[in-house]
């Protein structure tokens, strides 16, 4: 596998199936803002997650 796709495989698989205009540039962004605590970015679909 090439060294800049390693990563989480779960995180690979979202990346994969995530709609068009979520996929590697949305997700990057949401895990940012669920470590980052960023609740006025967050999506209602973000919380309590």
């Amino acid at each position: 596998m090439c060294r800049w796709l390693e990563g989480n495989e779960v995180t690979l698989r979202e990346m994969a199936v995530g709609p068009p205009g979520h996929r590697l540039g949305g997700l990057v962004s949401e895990k940012a803002d669920k470590v980052g605590g960023n609740v006025a970015n967050n999506g209602p679909h973000l919380m309590g997650r």
